[in-house]
């Protein structure tokens, strides 16, 4: 049991094997191998400008591209051989060798800077597979030259070309593709070529090119996507060298003889609307004057109309042109992401142009408006509960107060007093007149001193509070009053202190 299913799982693995093997093949057979569609060719350099090898690959796949820098010759024994790589020079000792073009296109040019008589010699472009280090790499390679001074290119260029050319009726229709070719020849080091737009208003703008060079001539191309910004323009080529002559030029024109050097280009209405974003606070109302202007090829059917939301009207700003118009109207934050444009008609078509409303955060006086109100409101809370805390407490401290007066017996000096003798002087204790402290400033003396009288008594009780063999009184003012009239049964003549009953 157990060896029959060691032999199914090793029949498995061998499937497996057999079936990668197998998928590797026929990869390897169907992805064709990288090769060059560009490859270096000698080149003349003048000293201190720069030149170019030129190398492009295609399929380069998992591939990578080196360039190999053989400068020893017989006459330059001491020169070096070294090489950069891969895909971009990551060595830090030649920054005058560097690669150019698009990578993604295949293109690893190698351009040299400020060439050096010590260049002269040999460049190769390299590509090698970095997975199977055993494999050859795929080479081609081409000299340099090197001379002292610049040399002039050949007279006669440079020569413009383009395609296609117009139709019958003399015009190209929008979104047309127009290829301009520009050649030169001639000239160490190779001149450069750019191709520049002539707006209507002479006004320039260069082009993307792309640029070939193989052996001594080299070719500019550029391909210009028509629209409206080309029509009534035309198209030069220029020429550089450092040869000091003065640039060269050669133009396309409309009908291939140079009398119409502009192109005529029939294109739907180009619409713009000014200001195409209009900013509004909230609870404001913003009044936007919007002018809205189009362009067409062939003339608008009508002038341009400015539309406004739903619900919403404006007031019409005249315009002496046919291809403006202007509107004064009142937007708020209600219009945002509402409908606002301008729409312009001709024979091909229909042109827009929208505006852009945009609802700001709160106005700032809004703002400040409400943090004044915060703040009046914290204001208030805070000195109510200040007010709160104090009237608290000033009611504790009098309950306090008045608890002490109520409970608490000066011992040292008492407040009652008792009448002994026939005199007026004879009290007890030795007091005198302007000593007794008025008793409405003093409560619980009297008791105090009943109280001493009934300890010093051992037949009376002491107890207040059970009332036994003793006076209980009920408060305070009640034990005062039963002194007072035994006080003034004894002094007949004094007079009887006022006693307050609601006093606490």
């Amino acid at each position: 049991m157990f060896g029959s299913k060691m032999a199914f799982w090793q029949g498995v693995t061998l499937c497996v094997v057999v079936a990668l093997l197998t998928t590797t093949s026929v990869l390897s057979q169907t992805v064709p191998p990288p090769s060059f569609s560009v490859r270096p060719s000698n080149t003349v350099a003048a000293m201190g400008h720069e030149v170019i090898f030129y190398c492009t690959v295609v399929n380069l796949g998992r591939h990578q591209v080196f360039w190999n820098i053989d400068q020893r010759s017989a006459a330059n024994a001491a020169a070096k051989e070294f090489t950069i790589g891969p895909n971009a020079n990551t060595h830090n000792s030649y920054p005058r060798f560097q690669f150019v073009g698009d990578g993604g296109n295949g293109e690893f040019n190698l351009r040299i800077s400020d060439v050096k008589a010590d260049d002269v010699g040999r460049y190769t472009c390299l590509v090698s597979d970095p997975n199977d280090p055993t494999s050859s790499a795929m080479e081609a390679g081409a000299t340099l030259t090197v001379l002292d001074s610049p040399v002039a290119p050949m007279p006669g260029f440079p020569q413009c070309t383009r395609a296609p050319d117009p139709n019958p009726m003399g015009f190209y229709n929008e979104s047309e593709v127009l290829t301009l070719t520009c050649i030169t020849m001639g000239g160490v080091p190779l001149p450069n070529l750019s191709w520049v737009r002539v707006r209507d208003d002479n006004t320039t703008e260069t082009l993307p090119i792309r640029t070939v060079r193989s052996g001594d001539v080299v070719t500019a191309e550029a391909k210009v996507d028509l629209s409206s910004v080309d029509h009534k323009s035309f198209y030069r080529c220029v020429e550089t060298h450092p040869s000091g002559t003065t640039g060269r030029t050669c133009t396309v024109s409309s009908n291939g003889s140079g009398s119409q050097p502009s192109l005529d280009v029939r294109f739907k209405p180009v619409v713009s609307i000014t200001p195409d974003v209009v900013n509004v606070e909230l609870l404001e109302t913003v009044t936007v004057d919007l002018r809205c202007e189009a362009y067409a090829n062939p003339p608008l059917t009508s002038s341009p109309v400015i539309i406004l939301p739903e619900n919403k009207t404006g007031e019409a700003i005249s315009e002496d042109d046919l291809t403006k118009t202007a509107t004064r109207v009142d937007l708020t934050t209600e219009d945002v992401g509402k409908d606002l444009f301008c729409r312009a008609v001709n024979n091909l078509g229909v042109g827009e142009a929208s505006v852009d409303v945009r609802r700001l955060g709160w106005p700032t006086w809004l703002i400040l408006v409400v943090i004044g109100a915060i703040a009046v409101v914290l204001f208030i809370f805070i000195v109510v509960i200040a007010c709160a805390c104090c009237v608290d407490r000033s009611g504790q401290e009098d309950e306090k107060y008045k608890d002490r007066l109520r409970y608490s017996v000066n011992r040292s000096h008492q407040t009652s007093r008792r009448h002994e003798g026939v005199g007026d002087g004879d009290y007890i204790d030795g007091y005198e007149d302007e000593d007794i402290v008025p008793i409405e400033d003093f409560q619980g003396g009297h008791e105090l001193a009943e109280m001493q009288e009934h300890q010093k008594d051992s037949s009376t009780s002491n107890d207040f509070e059970t009332g036994e063999r003793g006076p209980r009184y009920q408060n305070v003012n009640e034990a005062f009053q039963s002194d007072n009239n035994s006080f003034s049964q004894s002094n007949p003549s004094s007079s009887e202190p006022i006693i307050d009953p609601d006093f606490e």
